[in-house]
């Protein structure tokens, strides 16, 4: 009854592209991600994905259509092994668990925590979860990647890992939609920037014209 969540918000990503969400608490910014990867329906707008209509269809569909993402907090299975944990979301692209299980290794190591494969989810420091929960998305070898925060909590080093990993990732082909709150990280990677306010656009643009736009700065 109060503000929509996301107002005529549009955009577009092409492959090979870093794209930018950020706005203040409660802006929206989380609400696009989970309509465009299938945990929300929208009430009007359009989802395309690779010129095909998506719009309501659930994740696990556009998963085979070729959309990972990852969350605020990192969500890993209870109990089970960091492999295992990988190859399951590798399942339902491969005809047997051998097979997830090698495309699970190959994300480990490309994401260079492949020494973890043998141990426990259970007790991972807030870093490497969110290596595990990215392998988790990169697994699946998707088109679109969309990233909730993926910055939190991470030190400088790990931050600056973490960017070198995701623009190497956008110069293989991936269109990459990033939600962050560290300008410091999100402003050097990506190419345009959007920024809701009240579910609106505020600022669409280049990230180099972000800190001089009056509007953000006030949002």
């Amino acid at each position: 009854g109060g503000v929509r969540a996301v107002d005529r918000v549009s955009l577009g990503r092409r492959p090979g592209t870093i794209t930018g969400l950020i706005g203040p608490n409660g802006s929206g910014k989380s609400t696009v991600i989970n309509l465009l990867s299938g945990l929300e329906r929208p009430d009007a707008g359009r989802v395309r994905l690779g010129g095909q209509d998506v719009t309501g269809a659930r994740a696990d569909r556009l998963a085979r259509a070729g959309l990972a993402r990852s969350f605020q907090a990192a969500t890993l299975p209870a109990g089970a092994g960091v492999l295992e944990a990988v190859a399951a979301a590798r399942l339902a692209f491969d005809p047997d668990a051998a097979t997830a299980e090698a495309h699970a290794r190959w994300a480990l190591d490309r994401l260079g925590v492949g020494e973890l494969a043998g141990q426990s989810c259970d007790g991972l420091p807030a870093a490497l979860r969110r290596r595990v929960e990215l392998a988790r998305a990169l697994v699946r070898r998707p088109a679109v990647l969309l990233l909730d925060e993926p910055a939190a909590g991470l030190t400088d080093g790990e931050k600056a890992d973490l960017a070198e990993l995701l623009h190497n990732l956008a110069e293989e082909g991936m269109a990459i939609l990033l939600v962050e709150h560290d300008m410091g990280f999100l402003l050097p990677l990506a190419g345009r920037v959007l920024c809701l306010d009240r579910g609106r656009v505020i600022y669409d643009g280049p990230a180099d014209g972000v800190r001089r736009d009056q509007a953000v700065a006030t949002a």
